[in-house]
């Protein structure tokens, strides 16, 4: 997630009580994630809106920020998973830490396939 925070964005994000504290669960990303996101899918106007509490009734921005989710988070991170559980499977033999190691990030995986699960339900609405 650092990696999409410009430092004016990370100021934005700072200012308005959004910046950190970014988590995924079962139903994705939290709202928090989103926040930060429409950073990159809005204007500044309409993100000063949002966050303001001013509804910004605009299905194609709803469809742009999960598809942003879902390209520069959800495959990403989804990538990275996958290498971790390919370099675990390699190695020797899967014990104690190395086997805990392997589980942690199968639920990783788990939270990720949810995650994007839940993003497109919201996308197809």
């Amino acid at each position: 997630m650092k990696d999409l925070v410009a430092t004016a964005t990370e100021k934005q994000l700072q200012e308005a009580g959004y910046l950190g504290d970014y988590h995924l669960g079962p139903d994705g990303f939290c709202y928090r994630v989103e926040v930060a996101v429409r950073t990159q899918t809005m204007t500044k106007r309409k993100w000063d809106k949002f966050v303001a509490g001013f509804g910004v009734e605009d299905p194609t921005l709803e469809t742009t920020t999960m598809t942003f989710i879902a390209d520069h988070l959800v495959e990403p991170f989804r990538i990275e998973v996958e290498d971790a559980i390919s370099s675990l499977q390699a190695s020797a033999e899967p014990q104690g830490a190395c086997r805990l190691l392997m589980e942690r990030w199968k639920q990783i995986r788990v939270l990720l396939l949810l995650a994007a699960e839940s993003h497109e339900a919201r996308n197809d609405r």
